[in-house]
């Protein structure tokens, strides 16, 4: 990694097109140390590096105070940034490490998932249960309807398709299976 230093080869002459010159770096910093003696700085550098790798060189370029004071800001802000981010890197624990000496305990079974509750999660198990103890009581006939309905219909097909392929009437087997709907319907309002 080098550093490169640029200057205005005809200082503030002619900002729009600049023409620039090489220079080392002892007399960059004599150039540096002479602008800063001055009650008002007349030159301002600019630091081009991308930090994405730190084998890169380094280029220093003379630029206007505009160019510089936007320049400065954005330096600024990405050096902030990469100062908190060293002080706060952060820390990957996994879920499955064992807690404590005994190993009994993972971070799974001590930490509590708050996204789901457990009050809704045993109601929900509970109208499971209590959805195939219903379906349980449906004849043989009915089971298969619902079957070819939701569990037997891994290709997701309409219910037109479903009969097409059983050779069902359509309006036969809306009607059945609304029937169904009906009973289950009346024994979950039973219990």
């Amino acid at each position: 990694m080098s550093t490169k230093y640029f200057v205005w080869k005809y200082p503030v002459k002619d900002i729009k097109n600049p023409e620039w010159v090489e220079v080392t770096g002892a007399e960059f910093y004599r150039i540096v140390k002479q602008e800063n003696a001055k009650p008002e700085k007349t030159r301002f550098f600019k630091l081009i590096d991308d930090g994405a790798d730190q084998d890169m060189d380094i280029s220093v370029f003379e630029t206007t105070k505009a160019d510089f004071i936007r320049w400065n800001k954005e330096y600024c802000k990405k050096y902030r940034k990469r100062k908190m981010q060293a002080a706060h890197k952060r820390v990957f624990v996994s879920m499955d490490i064992f807690v404590g000496d005994d190993e009994d305990f993972t971070y799974h079974d001590i930490i509590p998932d708050e996204s789901v509750s457990v009050e809704e999660k045993s109601e929900h198990e509970l109208l499971l249960d209590k959805l195939l103890a219903i379906v349980e009581t449906l004849t043989e006939e009915e089971r298969h309807l619902l079957d070819l309905l939701y569990f037997g219909n891994k290709a997701a097909l309409s219910e037109r398709a479903i009969c097409r392929e059983n050779n069902l009437k359509r309006s036969t087997f809306k009607s059945q299976i609304a029937k169904i709907y009906e009973k289950i319907q009346k024994s979950f309002d039973q219990n």
